[in-house]
C-alpha cells in the first residue's frame, strides 16, 4: 500500500513538474495574439478536469480509509493502562475473530499500539483517563503479538508492555 502511494505521488510530482517545464518553454516564445476567450476557455476546461479528477480520486479512497463497520465484534477485551503495564480481561485471543479492545487509562494518558512478531505497528489509540477508546482489529495469523505504550509516561515507560497470543 505504502509503495503504491509513493509511486502515486512520483508520477504526480513528474507530471507537475514536465507541466511546469512546458509551460517554461513557451513562455519563451514570442506569443503572436493573445485571445483571452479562447485563454479563458481552457482555464474552465482545465479546472472541470481537476475537480472531476479530484472527485473520482476521493471517492476512490474512501473503500480504503479504516471506517468502523457495523459488524459486531466476536469479542470485547477490556483495557486498563496504568503506570507502567496493561491490563487486559483476556490474554489469548482467537484467529479471524473481529476483536474490539476497549481501551481506558487509571493515572495518565498512554497510547495502546499493537505489534505483530517482527515489530510491526498493526494499530494504535490512545488511553485516557475517564474515557473509553475502542479498537478494532481482526488478527488473521495466529503467533505472539505485543501491546506497548506509545505516549511517554515515566522513567520505566520502555518496560510497558504486555505479550498476546493469537491462536
Amino acid at each position: 500500500m505504502q509503495l503504491n502511494v509513493f509511486l502515486s505521488w512520483s508520477i504526480a510530482s513528474i507530471i507537475v513538474m514536465l507541466v511546469f517545464y512546458i509551460v517554461y518553454r513557451r513562455s519563451k516564445k514570442e506569443p503572436a495574439s493573445i485571445s483571452y476567450d479562447i485563454i479563458n476557455n481552457k482555464r474552465f476546461k482545465l479546472l472541470y478536469g481537476i475537480v472531476i479528477l479530484l472527485f473520482i480520486a476521493f471517492f476512490a479512497a474512501l473503500s480504503y480509509l479504516p471506517y468502523p463497520t457495523k459488524e459486531e465484534p466476536d469479542q470485547i477485551i477490556g483495557v486498563k493502562a496504568k503506570m507502567f503495564l496493561f491490563e487486559l480481561t483476556q490474554d489469548t485471543l482467537e484467529v479471524n475473530k473481529l476483536i474490539e479492545f476497549r481501551i481506558t487509562s487509571e493515572d495518565v494518558t498512554h497510547a495502546f499500539g499493537v505489534y505483530d512478531s517482527t515489530g510491526m505497528l498493526l494499530g494504535q489509540v490512545q488511553a485516557m483517563p475517564n474515557y473509553i477508546n475502542r479498537l478494532r482489529m481482526r488478527f488473521t495469523e495466529p503467533g505472539n503479538y505485543s501491546i506497548l505504550c506509545l505516549e511517554y509516561c515515566g522513567p520505566l515507560h520502555h518496560q510497558m508492555r504486555k505479550p498476546i497470543l493469537v491462536r
